[in-house]
């Protein structure tokens, strides 16, 4: 009770100490209630169940043991006492196994996710959102923003591209099934888009200042599926009442994280000026770019609010969760790692002093430390082995339904 006891103290010190990083890591606001009676009950009660059922083990042996025995220090071990220790070293090894590997997956699915070409050129690149429609302003907007400093493309569009979910049930074209209700993704834009955004065009061509777009379409290849055309260029295609033909297909672009599928999508620019958002690129300058950008927005939108994001970091805190699920994780598996080398040690050292007398002979004989760590070791080394065993395939199972939340995983 007295360890228990000393354990305890440590445990809330250190509690305490650690608690106001892991608020901050997992964004909560927790405590420790020390002025309610149920923590000291749950508490002094960890403390006597800890204490006493460590106390018991050693004495319900003790009866075993004769009392001569007992005086000389004999110490006889049952082999069920044996396999109780083999078992739990095999069980702290096998939870740290698991934790290492979930550890590897979480780090290798965030990398594959953060590093994935996702169909445009993240690089660079912000979102800057207009209060309202900028309508009849937009020309202008948009040139002033050119002459910028730091500013290499400029394109508006109904949306972050990068976060966007605007569709529509209403789409139509050749060949399609009246009875299917297929929800389709439209995105305005103006004729820069294709270009600002480093995207890829698979077939045709992508919007055209000097030719009157405004009734063209742009499909992605998921939409080219979706919609059963072999050639696809000059196909009619409706939508809101719009009629107007595909004149290009661009490559598939993530519009979510890698937890969704990509989503058919029309991409029009039939009125630019209804756009809330800027897609702005900069050449590497950003601290010029964004002061230059606030200077034109109180020049041409006076009274409008500065509001941007960067298109890498609306992507990198998509994945916040599993950033935080990769930390805990972590550390976790740090603890566990510390705790199960503790127990190793502790069997080690019994077990060094089960066998001093063996140990002994073999050294007179002429064992050299080599062939001693051999012999100390062969059996911790089965008992390791075993835990991988056991860990590896309820490590793979975990994280195989794990990685089952992205439609988009490493293996």
């Amino acid at each position: 009770i007295l360890f228990a006891f000393l354990g305890i103290v440590l445990a809330v010190g250190v509690t305490v100490l650690v608690l106001p990083f892991f608020n901050q890591l997992v964004d909560r606001s927790l405590f420790i209630a020390f002025g309610a009676l149920n923590t000291w009950i749950v508490l002094i009660g960890i403390m006597l169940m800890v204490g006493i059922l460590s106390g018991s083990y050693p004495a319900l042996l003790l009866p075993a043991l004769g009392i001569i025995e007992s005086l000389k220090g004999a110490n006889r071990q049952s082999s069920g006492s044996a396999t109780l220790r083999k078992g739990l070293v095999i069980f702290q090894f096998a939870i740290s196994t698991v934790l290492i590997i979930g550890t590897a997956v979480i780090y290798q699915q965030l990398d594959y996710a953060l590093s994935k070409d996702i169909g445009l050129d993240k690089e660079n690149l912000l979102s800057l959102e207009i209060d309202d429609a900028i309508g009849p302003q937009l020309r202008a907007f948009k040139t002033e923003l050119l002459k910028t400093s730091g500013v290499k493309a400029v394109t508006a569009t109904s949306g972050n591209p990068v976060a966007y979910g605007r569709s529509t049930s209403s789409a139509n074209w050749e060949g399609k099934d009246p009875a299917a209700g297929y929800e389709i993704n439209i995105m305005l834009s103006d004729e820069d888009f294709i270009s600002a955004m480093g995207m890829t065009i698979v077939e045709g061509r992508a919007f055209n200042e000097q030719i009157n777009d405004s009734t063209n379409f742009i499909i992605n290849e998921v939409a080219l599926s979706l919609m059963g055309f072999d050639d696809p260029i000059g196909k009619s295609l409706s939508f809101w009442g719009i009629d107007g033909k595909v004149i290009g297909v661009v490559k598939n672009f993530h519009m979510r994280d890698m937890h969704e599928s990509i989503a058919p999508l029309i991409i029009t620019c039939i009125d630019p000026s209804r756009s809330s958002d800027f897609m702005v690129r900069t050449d590497g300058d950003i601290q010029a770019a964004l002061a230059g950008i606030d200077g034109v927005m109180e020049r041409v939108l006076p009274g409008s609010d500065f509001e941007y994001e960067f298109v890498d970091t609306v992507l990198e805190d998509s994945y916040q969760g599993e950033i935080t699920v990769r930390t805990l994780v972590s550390i976790f598996a740090g603890i566990s790692i510390f705790i199960s080398c503790l127990g190793l040690f502790g069997l080690s050292a019994f077990t060094a002093e089960q066998r001093a007398k063996e140990v002994g002979v073999r050294k007179v004989q002429g064992a050299s430390i080599v062939q001693i760590i051999v012999l100390l070791s062969k059996d911790y080394a089965k008992l390791i082995v075993l835990s991988f065993i056991i860990a590896v395939p309820l490590g793979y199972y975990f994280m195989l339904n794990w990685l089952n939340d992205f439609e988009f995983r490493t293996t």
